[in-house]
C-alpha cells in the first residue's frame, strides 16, 4: 500500500458572511471527478452561498454567481461534515486560490526548550505557519499486490533460485507425509521406527534430564 502526499480541498476563509470553504474548478475534478458547467474568473468567484452580492475572501473582495452545486462521493453525501459546508463552498482560480492559502494561513510562535534546564532556550523565539482546523484534505492511496494477477498467478517468471525453494519445500512435505504414514502404521507416537529401537535412544537416568545412550 502506498499513500500519496495530502493535499487541500476545501480551504476555510473568513469572510462578510462567516467562514467559507475555498477550492477550484480543478481540484474537484482531480479528487471527486466532479465535471462543473460553471466556471470562476479572477474577478467573479462561484460559489453555493444564496448571495449574490459581492463577497470577500480575507481581504479579497470578488463579484459572485451562485447556483454552485457540487456532488460529493456517495460515502460523504450524508455526513455530518459535507453537510455543514455543502452551503457554503466558493471555487477561485488557481492562481487566487494559492494566494488565498498563504495570505489565511495561521502563523504560530513558539520557543525551544533546553532540555538541560526545562526552560526557554535563549534567542530560540520561532514563529511558523499551519493550515486552520476545519480544513479539507485529500489524498491518493494505492492498494495493490504488484506480484500477483487478478487470476491470482505471479506476473513475473520464477527464477532457478525460486524453483529450488519451491522444490525443497515440496520434498519436505513430502518427507513428512511418509513419516507420518509410518507413525500411523506402528502406533508410535514419537517416531516412524519401532518402539523398541526408540527406546534405545532415549532413557530416564531418573533426574529432570534426560541423558542418550549409544
Amino acid at each position: 500500500m502506498s499513500i500519496g502526499d495530502a493535499q487541500i480541498l476545501f480551504f476555510p476563509v473568513n469572510s462578510m458572511v462567516g467562514p467559507v470553504w475555498v477550492s477550484t474548478v480543478d481540484i474537484l475534478q482531480r479528487a471527486w471527478g466532479v465535471k462543473l458547467s460553471q466556471v470562476p474568473t479572477d474577478d467573479v468567484v462561484v460559489t453555493s452561498l444564496d448571495w449574490n452580492r459581492e463577497l470577500n475572501l480575507g481581504w479579497l473582495m470578488f463579484s459572485t454567481t451562485k447556483g454552485l452545486e457540487v456532488t460529493p462521493p456517495p460515502e460523504l453525501s450524508s455526513s455530518n461534515e459535507w453537510s455543514a459546508i455543502k452551503g457554503r463552498i466558493v471555487l477561485v482560480t488557481p492562481k487566487l486560490f494559492s494566494q488565498i492559502v498563504n495570505s489565511n494561513l495561521e502563523v504560530r510562535t513558539s520557543v525551544s526548550i533546553n532540555p538541560a534546564t526545562g526552560a526557554a532556550e535563549e534567542g530560540a523565539l520561532f514563529t511558523y505557519e499551519a493550515i486552520p482546523r476545519a480544513t479539507w484534505l485529500w489524498c491518493d492511496i494505492v492498494e495493490d499486490d504488484y506480484n500477483i494477477n487478478d487470476d491470482g498467478i505471479s506476473k513475473f517468471p520464477i527464477t532457478e533460485r525460486q524453483c529450488k525453494v519451491e522444490i525443497i519445500q515440496e520434498e519436505a512435505k513430502t518427507e513428512k507425509k511418509k513419516r507420518y504414514q509410518g507413525v500411523k502404521e506402528s502406533g508410535n507416537p514419537c517416531s516412524s521406527k519401532p518402539r523398541s529401537e526408540h527406546e534405545s535412544h532415549f532413557r530416564w537416568n531418573g533426574s529432570r534430564t534426560p541423558w542418550l545412550s549409544g
